[in-house]
């Protein structure tokens, strides 16, 4: 407890030290009761260290599961991370979307994407005005993926070179490489298949589709979707130079004017 308090002292200094305006808690992850205690524990010494200044706090939420609710009653809003569904852990495949909005071809029902994560956190008594859908600004891939149905559900000979890691790369990256696109609007998807590397990332179209989401249109099945908060991304430096995934988001949110 007396280090929790030290170190909700120095964050609230820190941030009035350069100006900013709060704190964003990325816990991955709670695993059982007592850890899911320490970390509303701390969320309240966060919460009493910066009422008096004003700051924000919010915390990054897993997708598969809701932070606690006694936890939830103490932040401004939740970044729900709803994105690394698939990945390169699954290096045999199937070649499949890493942050599909909705239930992806390839996947059973006791798969996690988007749509679900949201319902979950909603279902948990957040209010929609406290909850922002995560989109990821890079990508994740597969190679020696068969040439049936543009890649996608195929199995994988492994996982491509990335620029940090095997199997990722940021938008910039990938945008730049010229490989053709594909589209699904059930899902919010999209990829890019040239024959054999399979890369699943978000595009102005996809994206577009999300922001739709957010602003409670275009349901699939017919029903009344909240308005949510908003969109976070991770992160800024994986757009291309022109910003135009940033772009995106602020004019389909309908936040601000359209950018010049």
């Amino acid at each position: 407890p007396v280090a929790r308090a030290r170190f909700a002292r120095r964050l609230a200094a820190f941030l009035l030290e350069h100006g900013l305006d709060g704190a964003d808690i990325d816990w991955e992850y709670p695993r059982n009761a007592t850890e899911w205690a320490h970390h509303t524990a701390l969320l309240l010494e966060l919460r009493r260290a910066f009422f008096a200044h004003g700051f924000y706090l919010t915390a990054a939420g897993g997708s598969w599961k809701p932070i606690s609710k006694p936890g939830l009653a103490l932040l401004d809003w939740i970044n729900v991370m709803s994105y690394d569904f698939h990945g390169g852990w699954e290096s045999s495949g199937p070649a499949n979307h890493q942050a599909p909005l909705y239930q992806s071809p390839c996947d059973g029902s006791d798969a996690d994407w988007s749509d679900k994560a949201m319902r979950a956190y909603l279902s948990a008594g957040v209010p929609p005005s406290k909850l922002l859908l995560g989109v990821p600004f890079y990508g994740r891939g597969w190679r020696g993926v068969a040439p049936v149905n543009d890649g996608l559900c195929q199995a994988a000979g492994g996982v491509p070179r990335g620029s940090y890691e095997k199997g990722v790369d940021d938008f910039e990256v990938l945008d730049a490489d010229g490989r053709p696109d594909f589209w699904d609007e059930g899902t919010a998807t999209h990829w890019t298949y040239n024959g054999s590397e399979f890369w699943s990332y978000d595009d102005e179209q996809s994206l577009g589709w999300k922001a739709d989401y957010v602003n409670g249109l275009r349901p699939p099945d017919g029903e009344t979707r909240p308005t949510l908060r908003g969109i976070f991304f991770w992160e800024l430096s994986g757009d291309a130079p022109d910003g135009r995934l940033l772009r995106s988001l602020r004019d389909s949110l309908g936040t601000a004017s359209p950018a010049p």
